[in-house]
């Protein structure tokens, strides 16, 4: 149970928000005030969080807080289990440090509501914490809902964009649909016998029969895979997040669809219980298509925060990858190997939301100097944005999975865990699968660090492309000190993962019994002790034994005058790999040679090339226009008679009363 000082810490945290999203109202003719009001409100209730998380991550039993009946027969109660605390830490980390970053980024929006940011800012991050505290559906529902209107508006917040407009409205179909699979799930679980406490769904389930248990399994998973960005349920993800503010996408992608990822585990898992092999299966397949489709897709970006944004659904497969291989042991009766396999997964939430967040804020840092997302549009940054060029570079490397950070650490875990399902040789099948299921994760890891060999190449090496890049400076201090301690986290948990890795088993024991985990030993500091150790002698061996200074001179060009044009670009670099998979992308190029009076040449010649969204082609482009015409078709019904309209009411009332009977 909550202390009274624990009980009365969460209801302050919750206080802050809602004055750091009410208060810059008072101040709405001082833009400045306005903005450190909203923000440092929501910093100082995300550190409340943040040790609220803490404290019930490690705490042995679940704490809670009720605030009494909000509707007839539902409460409002506040538990924090292990579980809940996991994701409450997450949440507050990033949004501590987003809250910072914000004061200095969210100057170039000036000229933009200010006031609205702050209200729906920290309406979305209340939102999210009730989201993973409540435990009854209902209340659940309501939250989830106001996560998403919350989310929505901050998405946009540039509504002047048609663009941005086109992906809000894509974003809030695309999760209103997915809404209504996770409401199906929760009305076949109560079955009628009332209540919709956790408990008591969790109760309800035990009586279901393994087909209601697998219908629930569906109905969630398609719901909460709607949020996470699963393939082929993605459509708004590389939409929606190039679309909001940096500060906001780093939110989002760090810690939004993780709430999917909250509701899978405790909807699946913790209510409805593990079930049958190929539940696990199916969500292990999911991931895998999700993780290899996400970073091809994101390989032939050249925007910096779709890129990004394709790699969010990358990296929620390897969450996934994780998360199907703990159901499929469970399945199979191993709780100790899926709960280590459960935690691996949490582990991979939790430095996907570090490395991702940093990703998103150095990007925004990137936008902040030079006013572009796109690659062939920057270079050089690295001279004039050195800090930034370093925080990006830790970011990339651990999101590529390369040792010592902490990408790598997480990623390590899952595949000795995929291993486990080939090396326990339960049928040929399933050993085939773990296998492949590495094969996959493998190739994930070695397409994502060529995609940032991509981004942070052309980005930040060789000379600027533009006028703009050639221009940057350095961003505030404030944006600088509010990325570092993400960059350090990077490293930290990279080096020793084995205090998260143990802290997370305990969860995993929480949710399913029996599944008590010896302490997990790693060796990731041995390994970064002996790379640390072999770079020191090279350098060691390279003053002792000398080397020839470097020798600085102009670019030998064959007599041609080499400038910015020249360079490597994005597109030329990400041609191989476009040719590989040629049959996924369906490139479509365009040439066009134009007369023009060269010295060599008498001709220029211009070259473009675009990939197709084949789920967009295949799946909603079809669904789109079926709608349509049959929307059409049944356009008569509504014909403007009020008679005919109250009939339509009466049949539907003396059909729903049939069935009720």
């Amino acid at each position: 149970m909550f202390s009274d000082i624990q009980g009365n810490l969460m209801v302050i945290m919750m206080l802050l928000y809602l004055i750091g999203a009410l208060l810059p109202f008072l101040y709405k003719g001082n833009v400045r005030l306005s903005l450190v009001t909203g923000c440092i409100t929501g910093v100082i209730a995300s550190l409340l969080g943040l040790g609220l998380g803490i404290e019930a991550l490690f705490s042995m039993e679940a704490v809670k807080v009720s605030f009494g009946q909000v509707l007839p027969g539902v409460e409002l109660t506040v538990q924090i289990d292990r579980l809940s605390g996991f994701f409450l830490t997450t949440i507050c980390l990033v949004t501590f440090l987003v809250g910072f970053y914000s004061l200095g980024y969210m100057k170039i929006y000036r000229h933009e509501n200010i006031t609205w940011w702050n209200f729906c800012y920290n309406i979305f991050i209340l939102s999210m914490i009730l989201v993973v505290t409540v435990n009854n559906a209902i209340v659940f529902l309501v939250f989830w809902e106001v996560m998403t209107l919350a989310s929505y508006f901050l998405v946009t917040f540039e509504y002047r964009s048609q663009q941005v407009r086109k992906a809000g409205f894509i974003y809030i179909a695309m999760t209103h649909l997915g809404t209504v699979f996770i409401i199906g799930a929760f009305l076949v679980m109560a079955k009628g016998f009332g209540g919709w406490g956790y408990e008591t769904l969790a109760s309800n389930s035990a009586s279901l029969s393994t087909i209601d248990k697998s219908i629930v399994f569906l109905l969630a998973l398609v719901g909460f895979g709607t949020k996470a960005g699963v393939v082929p349920l993605n459509v708004w993800l590389p939409l929606a997040h190039p679309a909001a503010p940096s500060n906001v996408s780093a939110v989002m992608s760090g810690v939004m669809i993780k709430m999917a990822i909250y509701g899978m585990i405790r909807v699946i898992i913790d209510i409805l219980g593990p079930g049958p092999a190929w539940w696990g299966g199916l969500v292990l397949t999911i991931g895998i298509i999700s993780a290899v489709i996400g970073v091809i897709y994101a390989l032939m970006e050249h925007d910096l925060k779709r890129l990004l944004a394709f790699h969010s659904v990358e990296n929620i497969g390897i969450i996934l990858m994780g998360i199907g291989t703990s159901l499929v042991l469970y399945a199979w009766s191993m709780p100790v190997l899926a709960a280590i396999a459960l935690a691996a997964g949490l582990f991979h939430v939790f430095n996907h939301a570090i490395f991702k967040s940093l990703l998103f804020l150095a990007t925004g840092s990137i936008y902040y100097a030079t006013h572009t997302r796109d690659i062939e549009k920057l270079g050089g940054l690295i001279k004039r944005m050195p800090q930034t060029a370093l925080l990006f570079l830790i970011g990339a490397i651990s999101i590529s999975a390369i040792p010592p950070f902490n990408g790598f650490a997480s990623e390590y875990q899952i595949y000795q865990s995929l291993l486990n399902i080939s090396y326990l040789n339960v049928s040929g099948f399933w050993s085939i699968a773990g296998i492949l299921a590495c094969v996959a994760l493998a190739l994930t890891g070695a397409l994502a660090a060529a995609c940032f060999v991509k981004a942070f190449g052309i980005s930040f090496l060789a000379l600027p492309r533009t006028k703009k890049s050639a221009r940057a400076r350095e961003v505030p201090l404030s944006m600088r000190l509010s990325m570092a301690p993400l960059a350090a986290f990077c490293l930290v948990l990279g080096i020793f993962p084995q205090v998260a890795m143990n802290a997370l088993t305990g969860v995993a024991s929480q949710l399913v019994p029996g599944s008590q985990v010896p302490e997990i030993t790693t060796y990731n500091f041995t390994l970064a002790l002996v790379l640390i150790v072999t770079v020191l002698m090279l350098l060691g061996l390279s003053r002792l034994f000398g080397v020839q200074r470097v020798r600085k001179s102009e670019t030998w060009g064959c007599g041609i005058e080499t400038d910015a044009t020249m360079e490597y670009s994005a597109a030329s670099y990400s041609q191989p790999i476009r040719r590989v998979y040629r049959g996924l992308l369906q490139p479509r190029r365009k040439i066009k040679i134009r007369g023009k009076a060269l010295p060599y040449f008498g001709y220029n010649i211009y070259f473009e090339e675009h990939v197709k969204s084949m789920i967009r082609e295949c799946l909603y482009s079809p669904l789109r226009r079926l709608t349509i015409t049959t929307s059409k078709k049944w356009r008569c019904i509504q014909s403007g008679n009020i008679n005919l309209y109250l009939s339509y009411v009466f049949l539907t009332l003396v059909v729903l009363l049939v069935w009720v009977r």
